[in-house]
């Protein structure tokens, strides 16, 4: 999207944010919310991993993990891009 409004030539503002994902669940056996966030991380079916691919992932997600509340959170990037009314080369953009 930053690319496209760039390409345009068009101003805009972006906003970074925190934003995070309890992935307490990745971490409990045999738990179908923890298979769903690791299909989700994977983008297929995890039960497809190996072990190690499995052992791997967890160890990623456990060295960015913050613990809050019982709840093991981990980072995820956000943002907002505001882009004002603003006229270019005769066009007018919303």
């Amino acid at each position: 999207m930053q690319t496209i409004v760039e390409e345009l030539g068009l101003s805009y503002e972006l906003v970074n944010y925190p934003e995070y994902m309890d992935v307490r669940l990745c971490f409990e056996e045999n738990s179908h919310g923890g298979k769903a966030l690791m299909d989700f991380f994977c983008q297929a079916d995890s039960n497809l991993l190996s072990r190690e691919q499995r052992e791997e992932i967890l160890y990623l997600l456990a060295s960015k993990v913050t613990q809050q509340d019982g709840r093991k959170l981990v980072p995820i990037p956000a943002a907002t891009m505001m882009i004002p009314k603003q006229i270019i080369n005769d066009k007018y953009y919303t």
